[in-house]
């Protein structure tokens, strides 16, 4: 009974939480469709710290990124399996465990202009069949502008999801 109580307690606190997130609208895309699409929020926090170190360092900008990109471009890696994610990453570190049954693993890069760009909220959203990533970023207020483009990366936990037809959407917050 206790167990019963605790799992629909905490799908009730999911459902809020999404509701809230899929209600909010940006003022870019006003104009929208009467259609009520499901977002999938980011699920970073059920992430282990292995798993959160691990992508601190992998994706460190130090680093270039080069625990998985090898080119400047805008790019995104959908993952469910253990398989794909040891293809996917070229660095030489130990992966950290991750349960590729209940998740799936976003890892991307996105090429920006010469500001401090920084990710703000990424979510999936389903949209028909087919699911689009929304990556909002925002600039992080440094001002010191060292090249003429960077590469802003990201990662997400989602509860798991059919990634074929997987599409970007970036979103620049004010």
């Amino acid at each position: 009974m206790k167990k019963f109580v605790l799992i629909s307690s905490l799908f009730a606190a999911i459902a809020a939480v999404s509701g809230i997130f899929v209600s909010c609208s940006n003022d870019e895309e006003q104009g929208s469709t009467n259609e009520t699409p499901d977002a999938i929020i980011a699920v970073e926090s059920e992430a282990t710290p292995q798993v959160v170190d691990f992508f601190s360092k992998a994706l460190n900008v130090g680093n270039d990124g080069n625990g998985f990109f090898t080119e400047m471009k805008n790019k995104v890696i959908a993952i469910n399996s253990e398989e794909s994610f040891r293809q996917a990453y070229l660095g030489d570190s130990s992966l950290p465990a991750i349960d590729f049954s209940r998740y799936t693993l976003i890892i991307g890069q996105v090429v920006m202009e010469c500001h401090d760009w920084m990710v703000a909220k990424q979510e999936i959203e389903r949209k028909s069949r087919n699911y689009q990533l929304n990556l909002y970023l925002e600039l992080s207020g440094n001002d010191f502008h060292a090249a003429a483009f960077q590469s802003v990366y990201y990662w997400g936990l989602y509860k798991k999801f059919n990634t074929s037809g997987l599409s970007t959407h970036i979103v620049r917050l004010k």
